[in-house]
């Protein structure tokens, strides 16, 4: 049960507001001269990663104690390759955070959130938030975990 809690709040607080940065990222650039290539790739990227997230969520929220599929589509592809090998899972999560994280200091950086429209920039604030406060209370959750367990002085 615990594992199931975590998965959907992982879902929720990194899967899909990383899924919106894709999605958001890739329709503005569509309309930047130069970036539309770049633009369309995230915003399919972006799509599939929904589709993935959406069908984890279903799952586990359905009583499965793992997820179905990989946490997005970069994952996935090294799942595909790599079977059952934990580091290069790792490197597949930890690229996808990094693509993230890049958009959305791009984002900021570029000053280009002014150009997204009022429900889009409710969708990249929400997403922002729910990321932001899910990093820093599954922090305190594992310290909590630690306390409990003896791991700390």
């Amino acid at each position: 049960m615990k594992q199931r809690l975590r998965s959907l709040f992982e879902i929720l607080t990194v899967g899909f507001p990383f899924c919106a940065f894709k999605v958001l990222t890739g329709h503005f650039l569509l309309d930047v001269p130069g970036f539309a290539i770049a633009g369309a790739f995230l915003l399919a990227l972006g799509i599939v990663d929904i589709g993935i997230n959406f069908t984890n969520f279903v799952g586990v929220a359905l009583g499965r104690e793992t997820r179905l599929l990989g946490i997005c589509a970069i994952h996935q592809a090294v799942l595909a390759f790599r079977p059952r090998r934990a580091a290069w899972s790792e490197v597949a999560s930890s690229a996808d955070a990094l693509l993230s994280f890049g958009i959305v200091a791009y984002m900021l950086l570029s000053r280009s959130l002014s150009h997204l429209s009022e429900l889009q920039l409710y969708v990249w604030t929400l997403s922002t938030v729910l990321n932001v406060l899910g990093a820093g209370l599954g922090r305190v959750v594992q310290s909590v975990r630690e306390l409990h367990a003896g791991k700390t002085a």
